[in-house]
């Protein structure tokens, strides 16, 4: 792996990555999702707001993990 590439790789590629060599990684996003999902069915605009900004800090974690190997 040419971790000299990361810098300039766009964020899709190492969400590819992620989903290649850490399945957790889509578990925890399709989890995510489902909480997403179950907040706007429930029309509770607050709820979803959170979850969103955890699901943006958690794919911004993962993609600062990706980038140590």
């Amino acid at each position: 792996r040419d971790l000299h590439s990361f810098p300039t790789r766009r964020s899709s590629d190492l969400q590819l990555d992620l989903m290649f060599y850490y399945p957790k990684f889509v578990q925890n996003v399709v989890k995510e999702y489902e909480l997403i999902i179950d907040a706007l069915k429930r029309s509770d605009v607050a709820a979803a707001a959170k979850v969103m900004t955890l699901h943006y800090q958690s794919g911004r974690e993962a993609i600062m993990f990706s980038q140590k190997w």
